[in-house]
């Protein structure tokens, strides 16, 4: 099924260049790849994606399926600097997920003040985020493990 789609938006891509059809187009291969298992390619089409069409109605989707595909398919040595870069080419709208996934890197590493700096940064900047609770919670996990 998702192999029919993936032809249908490749065909779709090719055949149209108004920006909207196309970057949703785009978008959608993105999870077709996801969902065959080629993680790989599906990065590769949603940085494309992020850089090309910060103009169309996915990107906030767009940069949380990223941030979150980084988070599971990157080593911790290439995560930081790949949510770092991400952080730099989106909008600042969208950087309560970056900073949320970077938190959880950091965290990981046991680098528990730069995790601590990435929820607060939520906290402070994006209290309406769906991502505020959760860091909340983070936040005091870190406090009581001081």
């Amino acid at each position: 099924r998702y192999q029919l789609a993936l032809n249908y938006y490749k065909k779709l891509n090719d055949n149209f260049n108004y920006d909207m059809i196309q970057g949703s187009s785009i978008y959608r291969l993105s999870i077709c790849y996801e969902k065959l298992d080629n993680h790989k390619a599906s990065i590769k089409i949603l940085e494309e994606f992020i850089k090309n069409y910060s103009a169309n109605k996915l990107l906030g989707e767009a940069i949380k399926r990223l941030s979150k595909m980084y988070y599971n398919y990157y080593s911790k040595d290439d995560l930081i600097n790949k949510l770092t870069n991400l952080l730099q080419m989106s909008p600042k709208d969208y950087h309560a997920e970056i900073y949320y996934f970077l938190g959880l890197s950091y965290k990981g590493q046991g680098n528990f003040k730069k995790a601590m700096e990435c929820f607060n940064k939520i906290i402070q900047d994006y209290p309406k985020s769906q991502r505020y609770p959760t860091s909340a919670e983070l936040i005091k996990e870190l406090n009581k493990n001081r």
